[in-house]
């Protein structure tokens, strides 16, 4: 049986060395654990190892897919690659752009209890017993994906009769985190916030200006990208960097400083145990 796994989050723990760190989007979460499902990741760089709760939401959802079985066994081997009473999980989204972005730090959401909860759960339980909770996360995950696709589609309307420039869209996104985040919009100057969050309102623009040239784009079909760029709200801590299979993200963000953080790998390394170990000393170095 896999020894509990304790997730801590990663603003209540102080890094006396502040090294880089890494997180995963979903595909290089299930590609990494499929690699490291039967063999050991050297233990020096278990702790280098972080979880975004938007894979972590879609990883508990895909366990009510017909590949759920795989998803599970993925989960059962994550005591080969992490610290099983140290693993780390980052902040809510909301929570994270507002302690990065505002520089508030918000109140306790439960959020990290439950992944403990539902770590836990996967690791120590058979499959049939999940599938109920797992549908219930997939229902919750395709909310809020839902959700996420209305705000992007009314967004793009408006700008449809509103003249687009970087200032107007700045000025709604911010509007629209500081809502997000219960915060007022004013916490902190807006050049400050886009600083601290530049790849995601980079990202997020870029999106905009091609969504806007699209007369017949509909938000809800692109819903899983537009969720997927939360997950850059987090480099918004300086020693994250973001390990993907997408290259979507580094052709709609060239100027943000934080691109040099966002590392898109292949297939290959992934499933190759000694290319990983290589590549994370290269970027945790």
């Amino acid at each position: 049986m896999v020894s509990d796994l304790c997730v801590l989050d990663r603003h209540d723990v102080y890094f006396s060395c502040m090294s880089p760190l890494v997180y995963f989007d979903t595909d290089c979460f299930h590609h990494f654990a499929a690699t490291f499902q039967n063999c050991a990741l050297a233990n020096d760089l278990r702790d280098k190892i972080l979880f975004s709760p938007v894979t972590m939401m879609e990883v508990f959802s895909h366990l009510a897919r017909n590949w759920g079985n795989k998803v599970h066994k993925q989960i059962q081997g994550l005591h080969n690659w992490v610290v099983p009473d140290h693993a780390l999980v980052l902040p809510w989204m909301d929570a994270a752009t507002s302690q990065i972005g505002f520089g508030v730090k918000p109140e306790d959401d439960g959020y990290t209890k439950r992944l403990q909860a539902d770590l836990n759960a996967c690791a120590t339980s058979e499959l049939p017993g999940l599938l109920d909770v797992a549908k219930g996360r997939d229902a919750e995950l395709q909310q809020v994906k839902q959700t996420y696709a209305g705000h992007f589609q009314d967004t793009v309307q408006f700008f449809r009769t509103t003249p687009l420039t970087e200032d107007a869209f700045t000025k709604v996104w911010l509007n629209g985190l500081a809502q997000r985040s219960a915060v007022p919009p004013n916490t902190r100057p807006a050049a400050e916030v886009v600083a601290a969050l530049s790849a995601l309102h980079e990202f997020e623009f870029s999106k905009l200006k091609v969504a806007i040239h699209n007369k017949s784009y509909n938000a809800q079909k692109h819903r899983n990208d537009l969720f997927d760029a939360e997950q850059l709200i987090y480099l918004g801590d300086s020693v994250l960097h973001f390990l993907t299979l997408d290259g979507g993200y580094l052709t709609k963000i060239m100027k943000s400083p934080q691109r040099c953080r966002i590392h898109r790998v292949s297939e290959s390394v992934l499933a190759d145990a000694g290319k990983v170990e290589i590549l994370l000393r290269q970027i945790t170095s």
